[in-house]
Parts: structure tokens; C-alpha cells; sequence
């Protein structure tokens, strides 16, 4: 009933909430990781990235080519629980990790990727 109700509003809030940080961090010196440990929750999204960082770093310490490493992720989860903000984020850090050209993000829909 209400609580439910509060509790989707509340969810909804902290998404909306974690996209607008995401969107204002591309404007300050932050990198993507700062900005993504600066978010409440996503605990486990912050360790792949921690983790990702560090293993690009060894890679290319190595003389290996990061670059032929799959970097696909599915996310899932409720409406509001930060998907997009962290999309946005995971993005800019693959670019500034330089194992993407760009930071850059496409949404699409499962429609759109059945269509091809």
C-alpha cells in the first residue's frame, strides 16, 4: 500500500538523485571512480570498478593490450537504484582507462538490440 508507495518514491528519488551526480561530475575534476565511491550504495558496482582499474593498470605494466578484454556488463535492478548513473560513470572510466576511445554511452531498448 502507502509504504510500498514511499518506498518506490524514495528509490526513484535516489536514482534521479544519482544521475543528476553523475551528469554534474562530467564538469568538475573528479575521475569516474571518485564520482562512483562518492554515490550511496552500489557496493558491489564500486569493487568491479576498483578491481577493473587495477587490472588495466597490470595489464599494461605488462606490455599487455587491455583493449581484447570483454568490458560488457548487464545491469539490473528496480527503477531508481542508480543502473544509468552507473552506466554513465562505468562508461567514463573505460574511456579514461583508455580501453574505450570514448566515455561514451548508447541506450538503447531489448527491442532495439532484438532488431539489430
Amino acid at each position: 500500500g502507502r509504504e510500498a508507495a514511499a518506498g518506490r518514491e524514495a528509490a526513484a528519488t535516489t536514482g534521479d538523485q544519482a544521475d543528476e551526480a553523475a551528469d554534474e561530475a562530467a564538469d568538475e575534476d573528479l575521475t569516474a571512480l571518485d564520482e562512483l565511491e562518492g554515490l550511496v550504495g552500489l557496493r558491489e558496482a564500486k569493487a568491479h570498478c576498483r578491481l577493473l582499474r587495477d587490472a588495466v593498470a597490470l595489464e599494461k605494466e605488462r606490455g599487455d593490450d587491455p583493449k581484447l578484454k570483454s568490458l560488457s556488463l548487464v545491469l539490473t535492478g528496480s527503477p531508481g537504484t542508480g543502473k544509468t548513473a552507473f552506466a554513465l560513470l562505468y562508461a567514463r572510466l573505460l574511456g579514461e582507462l583508455e580501453v574505450l576511445p570514448s566515455g561514451r554511452v548508447v541506450r538503447v531498448t531489448g527491442a532495439q538490440l532484438q532488431d539489430g
